[in-house]
């Protein structure tokens, strides 16, 4: 029966061994020259990402947005108007000369004469209040809606301790028999 080599007595044939230094020296250079560029994208990334989450807290008056759903958010807006970062920055240089302290000041001041920065401005409240971005087309295949939430959309907050957020089902059944605690109080 032949004598076959165990692994360790094998030699690694110089082929190999060039690909090997190859490859790793490839992907080191690559690594090495690309490391400066992405983080130069993350960087900008998360300021744009804090500049979204810092605009939206103003103009939605809720000092305890989700962070994880702004950037959400952002991410679903871009998806929709690939313009979106230059508007964001648009509007945000114009609160900052206007020095706004509350978002209802927003129609009376220069900003809301100006049409492109009050439908930025819409198009950020709508997300966060209706939970998805762009246009839903209820007859048709394909629109170009970007889904952010559904439970944490802010249009649900403002009766929150009345009712539930709409499921499809909401209690046991015959649940709605009953009429609810606070309205037998009122």
């Amino acid at each position: 029966m032949p004598e076959y080599p165990k692994p360790s007595d094998k030699k690694p044939s110089p082929r190999r061994e060039f690909l090997k230094i190859a490859g790793l020296s490839a992907g080191s250079a690559v690594a090495a020259g690309t490391a400066p560029l992405l983080a130069e994208d993350k960087n900008e990334n998360d300021r744009l990402q804090d500049q979204f989450f810092q605009i939206s807290t103003f103009l939605t008056g809720h000092h305890d947005l989700d962070r994880a759903l702004s950037n959400r958010a952002l991410t679903a807006l871009i998806a929709v108007d690939t313009h979106f970062p230059e508007k964001l920055q648009n509007l945000q240089q114009a609160l900052a000369v206007e020095k706004l302290t509350d978002s209802s000041l927003l129609r009376t001041s220069p900003i809301g004469q100006d049409d492109a920065l009050m439908a930025t401005s819409k198009t950020i409240v709508s997300a966060w209040y209706l939970g998805y971005a762009g246009e839903p087309a209820s007859h048709a295949m394909e629109d170009n809606a970007r889904f952010i939430t559904y439970s944490g959309a802010l249009m649900y907050r403002p009766t929150m301790d009345a009712t539930v957020i709409p499921s499809y089902a909401r209690g046991a059944p015959s649940y709605w028999v009953n009429p609810p605690a606070t309205i037998k109080q009122d």
